[in-house]
């Protein structure tokens, strides 16, 4: 009787036959997963949900459209990146189980993130805004350039279907266009929207704070309005001085020759020592 016997070397090549199916596995599941992340990582890969459409729409039109997604709403490392994922999967539910409307006001975009491409920030106090005023404080980029990278308007998450009800600001200046921040101050009436209004209540501010008159201007604090109006362009404004005389038109004196004080307060006395002459 006769015994079949094994070639001593057919165990050890069925062996690193098996690791190198193994090995070939691993780089291809491996595979797939890296080209899975570089694929959700692409901007384009954030529309496949419909709500985030409108975002990146106004990302693709917006002076950001060359800086990625994730180097503003993920920090940096490829620890952070690869935890977001499990963020990211929450979003996910959130789309398929939930009924997401916006806006959330929920996005934080630390300064830091900023700071990777806009190293320089103008420290010097310059007119009308200074940078360096709010950076000292500090102040998050984010409160006054929350729409950087997508200006998103009311109506295009309208017409999405996921505009939550009841989000647009009272103002109607405001309407028709996200406005992020700190609780909405309130607006000149008539005076174009404006940033600084989410944090400070411009109405209640004086002209000064922002708008710092030409040399040799006259000027009374808080009084601008007097001659200047929120609806009408400062180039196109007309000072129309009311007539007191062919002998005292306005362009005859300087303004605080009758104007020592107050706009709308004159006074005669500097060249009439008695006051006005009678009749005139």
């Amino acid at each position: 009787m006769s015994r079949t016997t094994t070639p001593p070397g057919k165990p050890r090549r069925s062996r690193w036959l098996r690791i190198a199916l193994w090995l070939g596995v691993i780089v291809v599941v491996a595979g797939l997963l890296l080209a899975a992340v570089v694929y959700t990582e692409q901007p384009s890969f954030c529309r496949v949900c419909h709500e985030m459409t409108p975002y990146y729409e106004a990302w693709t039109a917006g002076p950001h459209n060359e800086v990625s997604c994730i180097q503003c709403h993920v920090a940096p490392g490829l620890m952070n990146r690869a935890a977001h994922k499990f963020v990211a999967l929450k979003e996910v539910w959130d789309h398929f189980t939930g009924n997401p409307h916006f806006p959330m006001m929920s996005a934080v975009v630390p300064n830091d993130r900023c700071l990777g491409c806009h190293a320089e920030i103008p420290t010097e106090d310059s007119e009308p805004f200074s940078h360096k005023l709010h950076v000292e404080q500090p102040t998050a980029c984010m409160h006054c350039h929350a729409d950087t990278g997508h200006r998103i308007t009311f109506a295009a998450l309208s017409d999405a279907g996921i505009l939550a009800s009841g989000s647009q600001p009272a103002g109607a200046t405001y309407v028709g266009e996200i406005i992020l921040g700190s609780e909405v101050g309130s607006t000149l009436p008539g005076h174009v929207a404006v940033k600084c209004s989410n944090c400070h209540d411009m109405a209640a501010a004086e002209c000064q704070t922002c708008h710092q008159p030409p040399p040799d201007h006259f000027a009374s604090a808080g009084q601008c309005t007097v001659c200047h109006k929120p609806t009408v362009p400062f180039a196109k404004t007309v000072f129309d001085h009311p007539s007191v005389g062919e002998e005292h038109t306005y362009r005859s004196f300087p303004c605080v020759d009758c104007h020592p004080k107050s706009l709308s307060v004159a006074t005669c006395t500097k060249c009439h020592e008695g006051g006005a002459p009678e009749g005139d």
